[in-house]
């Protein structure tokens, strides 16, 4: 970004010893550190992409960094060049989901407030409902331009049967469409299965079901925590 060159060798090894103690201290803890140099890091010098790191730490949000201007000032002196130009330039093969995202964050159940919750659950577990948290984690969805609903970057919303009734799990992403394309429509907060024109529906339990798509019905209501404007990166 400022001149100079990144090369990423093939094999390479690179190794750290730690010391067993540390001649200097960590006030407030070596999270709290890391995290703040962490969001230093993303201030200076990530400029819109920040929103990919601040997605997965949401609660972090509010947090003192500290004054960067010194660091900004810095950045502008090199002429140093945007992290979008990294990005398409540099290192294009890193995938970031969210460059294709429309909406993120929870995924809401207005009337009940609770939100869609992996509970835990991987590959071929079930998405239930759970008391809406605001930090990510379990509750941390995307919704693509291509109709995934997508979770943790590589897990898909996925439908066990296409008849009504069918239960609402997460498989891997394929990318084909099929049981993982969905339709989302902000005016009815509908969220519609494409291929059966069902709709998800809060069920008994707090579980999540297909259902017949039903104007006005709180339970089958969602909203989305962010909506962003996708931007389709260059290759």
């Amino acid at each position: 970004m400022c001149g100079g060159k990144l090369e990423l060798i093939p094999c390479s090894r690179v190794g750290h010893i730690f010391r067993k103690s540390q001649p200097y201290s960590f006030p407030g803890g070596v999270d709290t550190i890391l995290i703040r140099n962490n969001m230093r890091l993303a201030e200076v010098w990530m400029d819109e992409y920040k929103e990919h790191y601040y997605a997965k730490r949401p609660s972090i949000r509010s947090r003192s960094y500290g004054d960067i201007s010194e660091r900004l000032e810095l950045r502008k002196k090199l002429h140093c060049k945007s992290f979008r130009w990294y990005m398409e330039n540099v290192y294009s093969e890193m995938p970031l989901p969210l460059e294709n995202l429309r909406y993120g964050g929870y995924v809401m159940n207005p009337q009940s407030k609770l939100c869609f919750d992996t509970m835990g659950n991987r590959e071929y577990g079930k998405v239930s409902l759970f008391t809406c948290h605001g930090i990510g984690g379990n509750q941390e969805f995307g919704f693509s331009d291509s109709g995934e609903l997508i979770f943790d970057d590589d897990l898909c919303l996925d439908i066990s049967s296409k008849e009504r009734g069918g239960k609402v799990g997460i498989l891997n992403c394929h990318g084909l469409g099929g049981n993982q394309k969905w339709e989302y429509n902000n005016v009815t907060r509908h969220l519609q299965h494409v291929v059966t024109k069902l709709c998800v529906e809060k069920g008994p339990g707090n579980i999540l079901v297909m259902n017949n798509c039903m104007e006005s019905f709180p339970s089958q209501e969602w909203i989305f925590g962010r909506k962003y404007n996708s931007k389709k990166r260059k290759h």
